[in-house]
């Protein structure tokens, strides 16, 4: 009996989250990047709250399980609003609650974690366009391998090239000498030679 209402409750709120996915949210709360394509909720405000949205006409009680969780309030038109407070910068796992039954979010893509299937958020970092990727030229980190006068062993180094290091030839770049623990204190200098 159980499993037969969980399974009439998913589908009640697939059913109605596709027929009112047309419903924007306040315009300062942006979808999550995890939403499936289209779908408005949830979404995070510039203060990092995060609002969701259920629609589960016939249901009694809705939670948001995330965290220590927040209860749903039902609006008059059938549909289930809630508003976190601020969270934390990052990706996070949340299910729902409708009359008991825990569900993943349909408006989100599903993520396995913590031994079952979840719905989850992402509240985005303020300045996350310094980490994406952009075509800009780049160097590259190179492999060489030494013989070391200190240990007396061969010893792999890790150097950084800047993207014209093999053009332009004549150009010195600054260096910076760093040592495991044991040898030598980093120093720095000035080298175009990479095989020692």
């Amino acid at each position: 009996m159980e499993r037969t209402t969980l399974v009439a409750v998913f589908a009640c709120v697939c059913v109605y989250s596709g027929t009112s996915a047309r419903e924007q949210p306040p315009a300062d709360c942006k979808p999550s990047a995890l939403n499936i394509p289209g779908a408005p909720y949830p979404c995070v405000y510039p203060d990092n709250r995060v609002m969701f949205r259920v629609v589960a006409p016939d249901a009694q009680k809705v939670r948001v399980r995330l965290g220590q969780g927040v209860d749903m309030t039902k609006a008059p038109d059938g549909m289930w609003y809630a508003t976190t407070s601020p969270q934390v910068v990052g990706f996070h796992y949340y299910t729902l609650s409708i009359d008991g039954a825990v569900v993943a979010d349909p408006a989100t893509r599903t993520f396995f974690g913590s031994g079952y299937y979840n719905s989850a958020i992402e509240v985005p970092e303020p300045d996350a366009d310094y980490y994406t990727l952009k075509d800009v030229p780049r160097g590259e980190v190179r492999q060489r391998w030494y013989l070391s006068k200190v240990t007396g062993t061969w010893r792999r180094a890790y150097i950084y090239t800047p993207p014209d290091y093999d053009t332009n030839t004549k150009m010195k770049y600054p260096v910076l000498y760093c040592s495991t623990a044991g040898e030598r204190t980093s120093r720095a200098g000035t080298s175009r030679d990479t095989s020692t």
